[in-house]
């Protein structure tokens, strides 16, 4: 009786976790997008290249991932991959992330991508992955600011 009890709760918390959880084929208009401004102390050849290193750094295969590099305008792009729950699994997903260096200025736009299986993530996944783009933002300005 008490094996029915437990399997019941497991089945009901696997049900409830996937409905919720479900993956999307689209995302509504402006969902998925983060930009972050932060202050630093450094001019913007120096953030520049301090956020290439801390891209080289915090990013796996930084070399492969980084499309774009314009020292001159203090624009590095890039499109890594960050791992999010969903339901009782870790998934890969996608994103894009624009770093602009300024004169005591570092501004990141994240926007959200797939996840491996060429769906988007589901709306209960999204408050999470903010909060990751906001700690990898904050993260950056320190970096800066630190070194």
């Amino acid at each position: 009786m008490m094996v029915r009890i437990v399997f019941g709760l497991i089945l009901c918390a696997l049900i409830c976790g996937c409905a919720n959880s479900a993956p999307r084929f689209t995302l509504d208009d402006g969902e998925g997008v983060y930009t972050y401004t932060n202050e630093t102390s450094k001019d913007q050849k120096t953030s520049y290249y301090l956020a290439e290193e801390w891209l080289s750094i915090n990013i796996a295969n930084a070399n492969k991932v980084i499309t774009l590099r314009q020292p001159e305008t203090g624009t590095l792009i890039a499109n890594p991959q960050m791992q999010i729950p969903m339901a009782l699994t870790m998934l890969w997903c996608s994103y894009s992330l624009k770093i602009v260096c300024l004169d005591n200025q570092v501004i990141t736009k994240f926007t959200v991508g797939k996840l491996e299986s060429g769906a988007y993530p589901p709306k209960n996944s999204m408050p999470e992955i903010q909060e990751i783009c906001q700690q990898l933002s904050s993260d950056l300005q320190k970096y800066i600011n630190n070194n």
